[in-house]
């Protein structure tokens, strides 16, 4: 019977620990996750350029607030693509294919930006072989195909 008592008293404290730990680092994770958010944010004035066309893309970027003009140079011409905003991403084409930057982003106002790699954005989504990475990709490819076309009109409408 001291057997059976002490088992249980075992089991119960040993379930307690690893709850209690579980607890902690779920906490510990949790507070790392909002501090590294914090430290990714970056803060641009009107005007500052966050990325250039032709530059290699290790980073995107989401808007936290404010706004981001998204412009494509063209020999001696610079046209505007547009302007996104808040919730929206910039810079992420680049990045999933691995390629030089397609287009310059530069902020509106002043303009607060998460920044992210690759590798960050592929570990969220549980790995590279995993199906929201190459949903990811995937949409990259769709994205740059769909750039190119509105470029491509655009030059068309000129001549």
């Amino acid at each position: 019977m001291a057997d059976i008592v002490a088992d249980a008293v075992g089991v119960a404290v040993g379930a307690g620990i690893g709850l209690v730990t579980r607890l902690v680092l779920a906490r510990y994770r949790t507070e790392s996750a909002e501090a590294e958010a914090r430290r990714a944010i970056r803060r641009y004035e009107a005007g500052e350029v966050i990325f250039r066309q032709g530059r290699e893309g290790r980073h995107f970027y989401v808007v936290k607030s404010g706004a981001v003009e998204v412009s494509r140079e063209e020999g001696d011409e610079e046209h505007s693509l547009g302007t996104v905003e808040a919730g929206d991403v910039v810079g992420v084409v680049s990045v999933l294919r691995g390629e030089r930057r397609l287009v310059t982003a530069s902020a509106v106002g002043e303009t607060y930006l998460y920044r992210m790699n690759l590798d960050r954005l592929v570990d969220s989504a549980g790995g590279a072989d995993q199906p929201a990475s190459i949903v990811l990709r995937s949409l990259a490819d769709t994205v740059k195909d769909l750039a190119e076309d509105v470029l491509e009109n655009r030059r068309s409408a000129k001549t």
